[in-house]
């Protein structure tokens, strides 16, 4: 928006009265040309209290060098007040703004989320909410049950883990008003945005495909990973995408949440929320391990088929998070990472590159780990829990020792 907006960023900050330490200290200095400020979506989620988010008074722009949580003057607004982006202007226009007492932004993010990204301004309960609900609305193709069968999920997993056909046919506005009209909140929420007669749609989708579901450990869905049916180079589709509505007008960006695939530890996790609320120490839980694997889609395979809990990086780039995850699953008593990287680790030199920096990463924090090895022949983890070998190994197993793999 920069010199278009009908309000100045230097003027939305002092109308709505924004202290440099959040809620805390002084006002920030509008007579600047720029200020640094605690970033209200990632500065609850550090110990320390760095200024990360700069505020550009004279090109009405602002930008966080930690969680890239950045944006014009409108969106600056919407973030602190709340309002849906689409009706900052005209409430601007009514003298809203200049009656509005800020008050705590940050209590929605006060929740004991395991991967909620911080550069998301909806909620994990309210994004959770809204795509169960869009869920509801959606089918699932016989082509694309049919493939994933053929990866090993039965019907009862692949309803379960909540698989649906998203196609370039899709009513965009009609499903977005379906939506909206049914109370469920489209603001801040990827893959959602402004159309240019003003109201809520789906963002743009560039080929036919389903949506794989990105869970966080309460079974809460951050977001979505999209598996492409016609990947092409000459067309720019992927084999994989994300369910996003970032460069929309009011969109946001889908990021490389962590995907959940396991037991459910809601309980553990509240009763850590609960201790650090109380200030004493949790109790004991049993352990348990987890595998570490390259894409969600592999890791609800891997999981259905053995049982284990599967933690995913929606790709091999995508470690930004892993850090914040692999330290809530320990205070949940995670003892030991399994990573199951696939087997071109040995030939592929950015597959391996990134894997030594994901060894690093676990070294650095302290945290036990060591790498899977399987037959080659078979170059994902998924790949080898679904063949012949790994199955009749397992039905021997099974019937020899009892339940287990």
């Amino acid at each position: 928006m920069g010199t278009e907006s009908i309000i100045s960023l230097s003027e939305a900050v002092r109308r709505l009265g924004i202290h440099i330490d959040l809620n805390d200290g002084p006002l920030v200095d509008t007579n600047r040309k720029t200020a640094d400020i605690m970033c209200p979506m990632c500065s609850p989620q550090h110990r320390t209290k760095r200024r990360t988010l700069n505020l550009d008074f004279a090109k009405n722009v602002f930008g966080c060098n930690r969680c890239d949580f950045r944006g014009g003057v409108y969106k600056f607004i919407a973030a602190y007040t709340h309002w849906p982006y689409s009706e900052v202007v005209e409430r601007v226009k009514a003298g809203q703004l200049g009656s509005f007492t800020p008050t705590s932004i940050i209590s929605d993010k006060a929740e004991n989320d395991l991967s909620d990204d911080s550069n998301v301004h909806a909620p994990i309960r309210v994004k959770n909410e809204t795509y169960n609900k869009m869920l509801s609305f959606m089918t699932l193709s016989e082509k694309h049950r049919s493939d994933l069968r053929g990866r090993g999920l039965s019907d009862e997993d692949i309803d379960r883990i909540g698989f649906k056909s998203l196609r370039r046919t899709i009513d965009s506005l009609g499903m977005a008003n379906r939506l909206s009209t049914s109370g469920y909140k489209l603001e801040g929420v990827p893959g959602f945005c402004i159309a240019k007669n003003g109201k809520w749609t789906l963002s743009k989708v560039v080929d036919d495909g389903f949506l794989i579901p990105l869970r966080n450990a309460y079974g809460m869905i951050q977001g979505f990973q999209v598996r492409y049916d016609h990947p092409s180079d000459d067309r720019h589709i992927p084999k994989y995408g994300y369910f996003s509505s970032k460069n929309y007008t009011g969109g946001t960006a889908c990021q490389p949440w962590i995907n959940w695939a396991g037991e459910d530890y809601t309980d553990r996790i509240a009763k850590v929320g609960e201790a650090k609320k109380q200030n004493v120490q949790v109790g004991h839980f049993d352990p348990f391990d987890v595998i570490l694997i390259e894409g969600p889609l592999k890791a609800y395979i891997v999981n259905a088929i053995t049982g284990v809990n599967v933690i995913a990086v929606p790709g091999v780039n995508a470690l930004k998070n892993v850090p914040q995850v692999v330290r809530e699953l320990k205070s949940i008593g995670m003892r030991k990472i399994y990573i199951a990287y696939d087997m071109d680790a040995a030939t592929n030199k950015e597959v391996a590159k990134q894997l030594d920096r994901l060894r690093s990463m676990l070294d650095d924090a302290g945290y036990e780990h060591s790498t899977l090895q399987w037959d080659s022949t078979y170059k994902g983890l998924d790949d080898y829990v679904t063949s012949e070998p790994f199955m009749a190994m397992r039905k021997k197993f099974i019937e020899g020792k009892g339940r287990g793999c």
